[in-house]
């Protein structure tokens, strides 16, 4: 009889899932590149423009979207909507002073909202939360009881 699954890890025979990422910086998409890149993840940059979010969310479905918060307006709802087509779950980030951005974005439909500070310790078990496979190396600890 097998053993209880590891935190975070699909059933036997999944791959890793893919992560689109729309970031408004070059800093934020080097963080996401090196967060994600080390658990293993397989990540996909977006441009902050509407016509890249369509083009990118277009017949495909990611395990999860990461938007940054401070991408322009029309590129956030385009991100929302299109992850309402796809099923996808959006985790948003932004800077912490800005409480009702990060409100908004909750509202628009984000699964998990977070401060920007807090992406390095918080991305990896949303995204086990969100069943996303990460490799071996990349697992979270399992919630403590």
């Amino acid at each position: 009889m097998p053993g209880p699954r590891p935190y975070g890890i699909l059933p036997e025979g999944v791959g890793l899932l893919i992560v689109i990422a729309v970031a408004a910086e070059l800093m934020a998409s080097t963080r996401l590149q090196g967060l994600l890149g080390a658990a293993g993840c397989e990540l996909t940059l977006v441009e902050p423009e509407v016509a890249a979010v369509d083009a990118a969310l277009q017949g495909t479905a990611p395990a999860v979207v990461i938007l940054d918060l401070g991408v322009p307006e029309a590129v956030r709802r385009s991100v929302f909507e299109a992850a309402r087509r796809t099923g996808a779950p959006v985790i948003a980030f932004g800077p912490h002073e800005d409480v009702a951005g990060l409100r908004a974005a909750r509202a628009a439909g984000a699964a998990e909202v977070i401060a920007r500070g807090a992406l390095g310790h918080a991305l990896l078990p949303l995204l086990a939360k969100h069943q996303v496979r990460l490799a071996a190396g990349g697992l979270p600890p399992a919630p403590q009881a």
